[in-house]
């Protein structure tokens, strides 16, 4: 039988928050960090949600550029207990085939993020969606 995952959803400020946790203890935050991103255990009761502390921007790519393409990604990353982008992946593509996803994805990893805590102080690792835009206008 396939075990049921739970997760949370919310929007703040035009960032979705996916809210998970595991036990763990400091001294492992890394190795829980890590279960976190492949299987969730429990929902983590958050009230501190992350904020970016730097958010690097995407380079636009060439190709795009040239040819007076726009247009967004969506990205979800997972911001570890410590506040860095432990993994990133595309939620949703631009569909313009021009290399904004991996500009996206490139953009999201070099990301510094506050982490999330918990009412009692714990830090925790939180999955997080946000959206990249690629604009010629500035």
């Amino acid at each position: 039988m396939r075990r049921l995952e739970l997760a949370v959803c919310l929007m703040l400020a035009g960032v979705l928050v996916i809210l998970t946790s595991c036990a763990g203890t400091d001294s492992n935050a890394k190795a829980a960090d890590d279960a976190l991103i492949q299987d969730p255990e429990k929902l983590a009761a958050v009230t501190i949600q992350p904020k970016p502390k730097r958010l690097v921007p995407a380079k636009y790519p060439k190709e795009a550029e040239e040819a007076g393409i726009e247009g967004e990604v969506l990205v979800e990353v997972f911001v570890g207990k410590n506040g860095n982008v432990l993994k990133a992946v595309v939620l949703k593509e631009s569909g313009t085939h021009v290399g904004f996803e991996d500009a996206a994805l490139e953009a999201a990893w070099k990301g510094k993020w506050k982490p999330a805590e918990t009412a009692k102080g714990e830090k925790v690792g939180v999955w997080v969606a946000y959206p990249i835009s690629f604009s010629l206008k500035h």
